[in-house]
Parts: C-alpha cells; sequence; structure tokens
C-alpha cells in the first residue's frame, strides 16, 4: 500500500542546490489552474519566500502582462497548517468521512485519537515530516478571490490515521 501511495505521490520540485522546499510545492495553483511556483527575494540581508503564478509549465513565473498572484508562502503555508490541524481534531467530520471510506466500526476510535494526536504533533514536526504529511494528506490547493480551496485526498487520510502511512519514513 505504501509503494502504491508513493508511487501517486506528487514529488516537490527542488533545485539540488536550494537549501529549503516550501511547503505547497506542487499543491498549489491559481483560479486559472495555473501553478504557483516558488520564489524569493531579498532585503536587509533577509530572505522572503513566495508563491507567484507560473507560465503554465509549474517552472518560469507567468510572462508580463498577465496577471499574476504573489502571495507570502510563510503566510500561505501557516493558513494551510492551521487548516489541516483544524480538519485532523474535528472528529465529527473526520468519522463521517472515515465511515464513508469504510473504515471499521472497531478502528475508528483509534484512527480519531492518532488524527488528533497528529494534529497537535503538526506544529513541531521537522520540516521533512510536515511535508510528507501535507502531500500525503492535500491533493490540491487553490488560491481563489476571496479564499484558498483546500482539496483533501481521502486515501492517504484514511492511510495516515490508521497508522498505514508511518510519518517521519
Amino acid at each position: 500500500v505504501n509503494a502504491l501511495i508513493g508511487s501517486n505521490r506528487r514529488e516537490h520540485r527542488v533545485r539540488s542546490k536550494a537549501g529549503h522546499a516550501n511547503l505547497l510545492a506542487g499543491l498549489i495553483y491559481d483560479e486559472a489552474g495555473r501553478p504557483l511556483v516558488s520564489s524569493h527575494t531579498a532585503k536587509n540581508g533577509k530572505r522572503y519566500l513566495y508563491y507567484i503564478t507560473s507560465d503554465g509549465s509549474g517552472r518560469k513565473p507567468a510572462p508580463a502582462g498577465q496577471a499574476k498572484l504573489r502571495l507570502p508562502a510563510a503566510d500561505v503555508d501557516a493558513f494551510v497548517v492551521s487548516a489541516l490541524r483544524t480538519f485532523l481534531a474535528d472528529n465529527t467530520g473526520l468519522a463521517k468521512l472515515l465511515r464513508a471510506a469504510h473504515v471499521r466500526s472497531g478502528k475508528l476510535a483509534e484512527a480519531l485519537q492518532k488524527a488528533k494526536a497528529t494534529s497537535r504533533e503538526l506544529e513541531d514536526m521537522p520540516f521533512q515530516s510536515r511535508l510528507r504529511l501535507v502531500t500525503d494528506l492535500i491533493a490540491r490547493i487553490e488560491v481563489m478571490q476571496e479564499c484558498l480551496r483546500i482539496t483533501f485526498g481521502i486515501t492517504g487520510i484514511v492511510l495516515v490515521v490508521l497508522g498505514v502511512l508511518v510519518l517521519g519514513a
């Protein structure tokens, strides 16, 4: 099962010399369906990371004259992590989702406990573990005019809360 999930996972594109990866790289798109790519700027010796609209290939910024987004990566990442924590801590909604995914009643309480524990641990996880969790649980993020639309992947959620996918591995 882990091999199947691994083969379906969207890999983050990180240059080999990059010292970091943006948490949502490969998952975040604008309203038109164009991927947002990682970018940065430096000011007074401090590096600021952004998600910017790409040309559609997911590799380069959008050409001049085309509508572009430029979102502070730290703010977007924090919002998505907060939404993920809230989602994992919502026993009622998660139980409904797990029942719809045919999780046995005997496993439900254990899965909800695991989800709640994961929600608490998420904030303090090392970056690579948080990155893996986000890519396992989130299928797509769309930046709308007034909000972010986060689409969760039910398979990853079920596997994580049942302990089939081990975090940090």
